[in-house]
Order: structure tokens, then C-alpha cells, then sequence
């Protein structure tokens, strides 16, 4: 059976009350696929994911950097979900919230055909345009559909952890695919460092 959005988590060494919250959360409604990049507390994610019915995980050996879990868990739910919903271990989305963001997908496909991806904002802002086309944004909180990563292809397995969500964006864009923010959809996130790569802040680190 295809579920309309599986959502992929990133693990590295996570506090498992703020994962504990997040599954809670969305294990209720949605598919959700945790790939673990070798955490020192594998045990007590392992322990955490068995207690949610809907929640499964990916184990890896060694830490391969976040663009090889992403692309694991991308390939597992391709030809199970109509879109992919990042999040990074450190963030936090209402079921109302990503299912607001799945309706404003669905608004976008109407109107564009070629959607590369539309994310949720950690603050609202004062705009008078609820959707911003943008040149890339960061991969937490980014709904994407799956047919889009068929045609765009998935993460850069050589890219450890920074730019690994704006290379895609950027290949996205060069293949004729829109990037958008919708600015009316929250969702809270911590960005781990305040150091710039190519003028860009890079995700928290591992």
C-alpha cells in the first residue's frame, strides 16, 4: 500500500526525549523510517523505535555522513509514499502542521508541474506572499515528492553532512524544478552552528 508521505529522520548520537516527542508525534499518522548514522546509543533508539508500531530504523555500522542515511532510507519508501519529509533529529512538526504542508504541496502541483520541493519555516513572516520561490533550502522540514527525486536523482553520497541539501537544491533547479518556502507553515528547528560555508550555514553537525 502507498501512504501519501513517509517521513525520514537522521540519527547521530540523539537525545532520545526530543526523538521520543517527535515519534509520539507523528508515529500516529505517518510512515516514519529513523536511518542512524552508528550513535553510541543505538540501543536506546532501538528500544524507542520498537515502541512505536508505524516507526522503523535503519542501522548503520559506521557513520557514512548524513547524505548515505538519507539516501537509505529514500530508497526503502520509493515505491511506498507519494512524497518524502525530511527532519533532522534536533527538530519538531505538528501533525497539523506537515498535514497543512501537504494540502499546500497538492495547491503547488496545481499550478506548477514541476514541484521540486516546498518546506516549512522555523517563524512565520511578514509576507504578503505565502509561497517564496527560493534557491535552496535546508533539508528539515522539506517536502518532496518522490516522483521529483526519480527525475532529480538523490542526495550526493560523497557530500558528509554540509551542502548536501543545497546541491540537491540547486540540481533540482537546473533541471527546471522550483524550490519554495511556504511562509504559513512552522515547524521548530536548531541549527547547530552559526559558521558560514559558501556564505551558507550549514545543518547542526554531527
Amino acid at each position: 500500500m502507498i501512504s501519501k508521505t513517509t517521513i525520514v529522520i537522521i540519527t547521530y548520537n540523539p537525545n532520545i526525549n526530543n526523538l521520543n516527542n517527535v515519534l509520539s508525534e507523528l508515529n500516529q499518522v505517518y510512515h516514519i523510517v529513523v536511518s542512524d548514522n552508528a550513535s553510541q546509543n543505538i540501543i536506546d533508539i532501538k528500544k524507542l523505535v520498537d515502541t512505536f508500531s508505524n516507526t522503523e530504523l535503519i542501522s548503520s555500522p559506521s557513520n557514512a555522513g548524513i547524505a548515505s542515511a538519507q539516501n537509505k532510507a529514500i530508497r526503502k519508501v520509493l515505491n511506498k509514499a507519494h512524497y518524502v519529509f525530511f527532519l533532522d533529529q534536533d527538530s519538531y512538526i505538528s501533525i497539523e502542521s506537515l498535514r497543512k504542508l501537504e494540502k499546500d504541496m497538492e495547491i503547488l502541483e496545481k499550478s506548477d508541474k514541476e514541484i521540486g520541493s516546498v518546506s516549512a519555516v522555523p517563524e512565520i513572516k511578514n509576507t504578503n506572499s505565502k509561497f517564496e520561490k527560493t534557491k535552496e533550502v535546508i533539508s528539515s522540514g522539506m517536502l518532496v515528492p518522490v516522483s521529483t527525486l526519480r527525475k532529480v536523482g538523490l542526495m550526493k553520497d560523497d557530500f558528509f553532512i554540509d551542502m548536501v541539501d543545497y546541491e540537491w537544491c540547486w540540481r533540482a533547479l537546473k533541471k527546471g524544478y522550483s524550490i519554495y518556502k511556504d511562509n504559513q507553515v512552522i515547524f521548530n528547528h536548531q541549527i547547530g552552528t552559526e559558521d558560514r560555508i559558501l556564505g551558507k550555514i550549514p545543518i547542526a553537525p554531527f
